[in-house]
């Protein structure tokens, strides 16, 4: 339920006033904080603890997410005579991962209504899929090269406010580890 008002819709949620912006206009132009949300001081909590909830699962997932890309290096460290599989399994999720990660641009892209956005957001896909088709040494510096130009994405996506600090530095996180772990099978 909600009340149209000159491009701004309002609703009330318990703790909540929430607005949401007419397609030619922000929040800054209606006086509101990020994201169109007044929050009252008990929703504000709320929004605070459901953040810090979903960073958490974020964190949780993306660590647990980490598993594909560490475990062919123990295989690699402790039976060498599967290297060959291995290292495939590993570029084939590093692969994956690249085109999830442009998964969550392509979303942002649609919500800030971005078409540059959709463009760039396929780009991790298109770098990937090569790689598989690529001799193991190529095919490992081309995805991790693709792991660091997501670092780019990141830091401007960052800088402009389109995703969240605590999403920024897990994403670096994340994107080190995918890197050393793809280098490091290069040592085997």
């Amino acid at each position: 339920m909600g009340v149209q008002l000159s491009g701004v819709t309002s609703s009330c949620l318990p703790g909540f006033f929430v607005f949401g912006i007419g397609k030619h206009s922000t929040p800054a132009q209606h006086g509101l904080g990020l994201h169109g949300v007044v929050r009252t001081s008990r929703g504000a909590a709320m929004a605070k603890s459901l953040e810090q909830t979903v960073a958490l699962h974020a964190r949780l997932a993306g660590y647990a997410g980490l598993i594909p890309f560490v475990l062919p290096l123990l295989v690699l460290w402790w039976h060498p005579d599967w290297a060959a599989q291995a290292v495939a399994v590993q570029h084939a999720y590093a692969a994956l991962i690249l085109s999830f990660l442009g998964g969550i641009y392509w979303g942002v892209a649609l919500n800030r209504q971005s078409a540059v956005g959709i463009w760039l957001s396929v780009l991790p896909s298109l770098w990937a899929w090569p790689a598989l088709l690529m001799p193991p040494v190529a095919a490992t510096w081309m995805l991790a090269t693709g792991f660091a130009l997501m670092f780019l994405l990141d830091r401007t996506a960052r800088q402009r406010g389109w995703i969240r600090e605590w999403f920024f530095r897990l994403r670096l996180t994340l994107g080190l580890v995918a890197i050393a772990s793809l280098l490091l099978g290069l040592t085997s």
